[in-house]
């Protein structure tokens, strides 16, 4: 993990020694907007664990909505992985857009985009549950800001910094072999990350019978 600053300076570092051309400061915006270009790649190209969250959240037992409050941490719904009702080790299916949410029995979700504070609703809407989500925080847009180089991306920095070099040699063009081998440095490197990714157990208990039945009142 590093800055944003820190990851701007390796890169000039890297690409002076690659292609040898005198980087000047005058790039550092171009550096910046390739930099966030590439994470904002990679950080939908899988779920990395140095920015997965779980945070528990009640329902409110009136409209569906959560209590709390996710602004800042869940900034789109596609950054929702999971949701899982108290202690079971199903997660509850997202509501199907050709569903009527009124008929929905069974605990389901749904985007709630238009409330940047809650970001998505339980069905059925009138019960009081403790929901446990699984969520990814991506930078913001001010984060990302000239201004504000002190930020930290939670990322790893050498798969960062290849990716953004190896664009920088791509755009110049004028050193094949170096942008051959950043391109496979980069490439593996992403290899090694993805090996290293965190797989979810599955789970061994006995009185697993699918997805929750609290809500469920029928036959």
């Amino acid at each position: 993990m590093a800055t944003i600053g820190t990851l701007i300076t390796r890169v000039e570092t890297r690409i002076a020694l690659a292609s040898g051309l005198d980087v000047q400061a005058v790039d550092e915006p171009r550096f910046l907007e390739m930099l966030r270009s590439r994470y904002n790649s990679l950080f939908d190209r899988n779920w990395w664990t140095d920015y997965l969250t779980l945070g528990t959240y009640t329902t409110d037992g009136t409209t569906g909505l959560i209590t709390g409050d996710v602004t800042g941490l869940i900034n789109r719904v596609a950054d929702i992985h999971s949701i899982f009702y108290d202690d079971h080790d199903d997660p509850i299916p997202m509501l199907k857009f050709n569903a009527n949410p009124r008929h929905a029995r069974r605990p389901s979700w749904a985007p709630y985009a238009s409330d940047a504070t809650k970001m998505f609703k339980v069905y059925p809407i009138d019960q009081v549950a403790t929901l446990n989500v699984w969520f990814r925080t991506r930078l913001t847009d001010t984060q990302w800001e000239q201004d504000n180089t002190e930020t930290e991306v939670n990322m790893d920095d050498e798969m960062l910094i290849l990716g953004t070099v190896f664009d920088y040699l791509s755009d110049d063009g004028s050193n094949d072999d170096a942008t051959k081998k950043y391109l496979g440095m980069y490439q593996d490197r992403i290899k090694q990350l993805e090996k290293l990714q965190l797989q979810a157990p599955i789970a061994k208990s006995n009185d697993r019978n699918g997805y929750p039945t609290r809500w469920y009142d029928g036959p």
